[in-house]
């Protein structure tokens, strides 16, 4: 299978968590549950909820869309990490599949300038199997407790100086592709660690 595109970017969460929707979804989270606890992805019929463990500092988010299930030497796959998950921070830790339906676009809540990015798919409308990955959400979690034990004013100047140095260290890879093609068409549960503490500041 081929990999059709790949969008990099930071994103800024609200209140530790992150949505991503699809055209004609409601971009508000409101009335919508989060992840529970310190799980990884929630998912709903037409969007998800990804959870990071603090909510101060901006996390690097990376889009790919597939023509089907992402072959196993893939970066963020199964197996021997690729050289390009080692030059971006080492290998994911944490994974969660889910299902979503589409109409040719998804959007991203949280860029850091405040607008939502938006995704175009060529694969258009129709029902998507989604793989999410996530690594460093507890480290940057407990250096974030840290800081807030050095500075407890999270707007003070020491506070944000150290803060911008964690910027973009936790990462989530968030790889769609249409579901009909995938071989296992049943969504999953997360399958890794679960860190309940959530650090909100």
């Amino acid at each position: 299978m081929a990999r059709l595109s790949r969008s990099l970017f930071p994103v800024l969460p609200e209140d530790g968590v992150f949505r991503i929707y699809g055209q004609g979804a409601r971009p508000d989270p409101s009335g919508t549950p989060a992840p529970p606890g310190g799980e990884l992805l929630a998912c709903g019929v037409d969007h998800m909820e990804l959870r990071t463990l603090q909510g101060r500092v901006p996390v690097g988010v990376t889009v790919e869309e597939w023509d089907g299930p992402p072959r196993s030497d893939a970066p963020g796959a199964e197996g021997p990490e690729a050289p390009e998950d080692a030059e971006e921070g080492g290998p994911w830790e944490e994974r969660a599949l889910g299902s979503l339906l589409l109409h040719g676009q998804i959007s991203v809540r949280g860029g850091v300038n405040g607008s939502a990015v938006r995704i175009r798919l060529a694969g258009g409308s129709g029902r998507y199997a989604a793989e999410v990955r996530a690594r460093h959400r507890r480290a940057v979690a407990e250096d974030c407790v840290r800081l807030l034990r050095r500075h407890p004013d999270p707007r003070c100047e020491g506070f944000l100086r150290a803060a911008r140095m964690l910027g973009g260290r936790e990462a989530f890879l968030i790889r769609l592709w249409p579901l009909s093609a995938a071989a296992d068409q049943r969504s999953s549960r997360a399958v890794a660690v679960r860190y309940p503490t959530v650090v909100s500041g």
